[in-house]
């Protein structure tokens, strides 16, 4: 993470929270083929889980030059967003090789919590009379997920021999490894069981996904996903030499634009206020990199000014803590004083934890 980029990787939650901001107000179009995507699309328009986000995501998209979105919705047409500069690069899972090794395998293991708590709302919608359903999830997780990795790397024999699943539990079906192979044969429409084995291959795949995309254009990302691990850093993962970190500005940030649509965002990037705000966090995010601490701690004050000038604009509103995300080297977290959070590879951890709105963040290693 040596270079200074300043940048943004948005996940899916958060891409489709633009998309369909940028919808409402005339900078996305959808393209439909057939009666199947025109019901998928209106779904996609009426899930309010990205209302939520949508403030959230026009703020990042605000204060950083370089916004890709990973795994967006695939009817949306991002073409505008493009020219208007909002968005660089947009990534779908099926622009990847359909493909996997061992390190995603080992990847995958660091990001089984997600996937267990993903499959613990199935659990709740599909079979909510189920007990223990947390536990159950976490053997099903490593059940499916052992089998998924063997299969997609052509052991087929052996993911069927070696994989044991609490299927007995949840389905009557008498020999598991039997039903499980039947499934496989099967042309007609899916069980649950399959629907929920394929739900958490493609979750697995965008998450992996994700965290390449972060690796490779050396930003890092946003995710909606909420992992079941506590906020502390994970020791074996913790050897890269940047780490990400949560830095409260307290003091330094005081108010923020109000921005409730695209027109708003592509309004306020212009204002004067807005683009001295940006040089100073970009400024002083660069020293930290460079590991400049002391001529950092300097321009806080700039910072203060700059965010002042903020409620100088026509819509605005105080805040009473405001967060930045950071890559610094490890040798000078010890001494930057409103640093809160740190992460390192893998690691996962709440944003903005009072609001409990928003997910998590880190760096694709």
């Amino acid at each position: 993470m040596a270079e200074n980029h300043n940048g943004i990787i948005l996940d899916r939650h958060f891409s489709n929270a633009l998309i369909k901001n940028a919808y409402k107000n005339g900078y996305v179009e959808f393209e439909e083929n057939g009666e199947l995507d025109r019901d998928l699309i209106n779904k996609f328009k009426s899930n309010r889980e990205y209302g939520l986000l949508e403030k959230k995501c026009l703020e990042l998209i605000l204060l950083f030059d370089k916004v890709y979105l990973n795994d967006p919705c695939e009817f949306a047409v991002l073409e505008k967003l493009k020219f208007e500069g909002i968005v660089r690069q947009s990534r779908y899972l099926n622009d990847v090789e359909n493909t996997v090794d061992y390190n995603d395998i080992q990847l995958g293991e660091n990001i089984k919590p997600l996937l267990i708590n993903h499959l613990v709302k199935h659990f709740q919608k599909r079979q909510p009379h189920l007990k223990e359903q947390r536990g159950l999830a976490k053997k099903y997780v490593d059940g499916l997920f052992d089998f998924i990795n063997l299969w997609r790397i052509g052991l087929h024999e052996e993911a069927v021999n070696y994989t044991h699943l609490p299927l007995e539990r949840l389905l009557d079906t008498g020999n598991p490894v039997d039903y499980i192979y039947s499934l496989l044969k099967r042309e007609e429409s899916y069980p649950g069981f399959v629907v929920d084995m394929l739900d958490m291959e493609f979750e697995l795949s965008s998450i992996i996904s994700l965290m390449k995309m972060s690796e490779e254009f050396k930003v890092p990302f946003i995710s909606k996903r909420v992992s079941c691990t506590s906020n502390e850093t994970e020791g074996d993962n913790m050897h890269e030499v940047y780490k990400l970190c949560l830095v409260q500005m307290k003091d330094e940030i005081q108010y923020i634009p109000r921005i409730e649509s695209i027109d708003d965002l592509l309004r306020l990037r212009e204002k004067k206020e807005i683009k001295r705000f940006r040089e100073v966090l970009i400024e002083w995010k660069n020293l930290m990199n460079n590991g400049d601490i002391k001529l950092a701690e300097k321009i806080r004050s700039d910072i203060l000014k700059a965010n002042k000038e903020i409620s100088k604009l026509d819509k605005w509103e105080k805040v009473d803590n405001w967060f930045y995300y950071l890559a610094v080297p490890t040798m000078f977290i010890p001494i930057i004083s409103n640093v809160v959070t740190v992460g390192g590879a893998y690691s996962r951890y709440h944003i903005e934890s009072k609001q409990k709105k928003y997910g998590w963040i880190g760096i694709g290693v």
